[in-house]
């Protein structure tokens, strides 16, 4: 089902026809967010549905040292950096432990093949003085709320594919015929979801319990099916080597 389906059933069955425009376009008056926010509710369950991971692929330039994205990344599990000739995989560091490592001005520190990542802190409270005594490896910015990001040490000696894997929120559904995992492979699913939101804005914590039983027997069944299909791609390789 596109969004335009899951829409009109969701209107349906919640009887709440003030969410969309009229019962012949069904066009959204709100009943976008809450579908949206029950398909992001799903999406935090735990279940790895297909499309649950993902990878970015960034370019990051000579003596860069940062990467920035917008996607909407739950998780950062991974990266990695390609160039021409190489692949290669980056350690994961805390904060403190890169700060130790490249303690100097970046203006001192050597450029090379990146080693090391760390989740970057891009949140901007009072940062005003931050290069005033000299430039160290920082990055934020002054508006942070839907950005991720990540420092890569030491700052890059030429162009390097910086490749993220994680698990990443499905795709927002937005247009009439947009689509996702939830939307095509399970809408009841994604339905109940968001008739569990409306609960939510109703405060009726007894009927959201309802719903979420629903949904919990749901992501059991998906998650079987899941395990199964893993299970039955291991057997099959074992097999093939007795």
């Amino acid at each position: 089902m596109d969004l335009l389906e899951i829409r009109t059933e969701f209107v349906k069955q919640s009887g709440r026809y003030d969410l969309v425009i009229d019962t012949t376009s069904y066009a959204d008056n709100g009943a976008d967010y809450f579908i949206n926010s029950g398909q992001d509710y799903l999406d935090r369950q735990g279940v790895v549905v297909p499309e649950s991971e993902g990878r970015i692929i960034k370019t990051i330039f000579p003596d860069d040292y940062y990467i920035e994205f917008q996607e909407r990344c739950r998780v950062i599990k991974d990266v990695w950096a390609n160039n021409a000739t190489d692949r290669v995989h980056l350690e994961k560091v805390d904060w403190d432990e890169l700060r130790d490592l490249y303690d100097s001005p970046i203006a001192d520190i050597s450029t090379g093949a990146p080693l090391y990542y760390t989740l970057a802190k891009l949140r901007e409270i009072d940062v005003a003085d931050k290069d005033s005594i000299g430039i160290f490896i920082n990055y934020t910015k002054s508006s942070s709320y839907d950005y991720r990001g990540i420092l890569i040490l030491p700052p890059v000696d030429e162009a390097f594919d910086i490749e993220i894997f994680g698990k990443f929120y499905q795709k927002k559904l937005t247009l009439d015929a947009d689509e996702n995992f939830w939307s095509i492979e399970t809408p009841s699913t994604l339905i109940t979801a968001a008739l569990r939101q409306v609960e939510i804005s109703y405060r009726n914590i007894k009927a959201r319990g309802e719903w979420e039983e629903i949904i919990r027997k749901d992501l059991i069944d998906i998650d079987m099916d899941i395990v199964e299909e893993k299970m039955t791609d291991i057997e099959e390789m074992g097999d093939g080597y007795e």
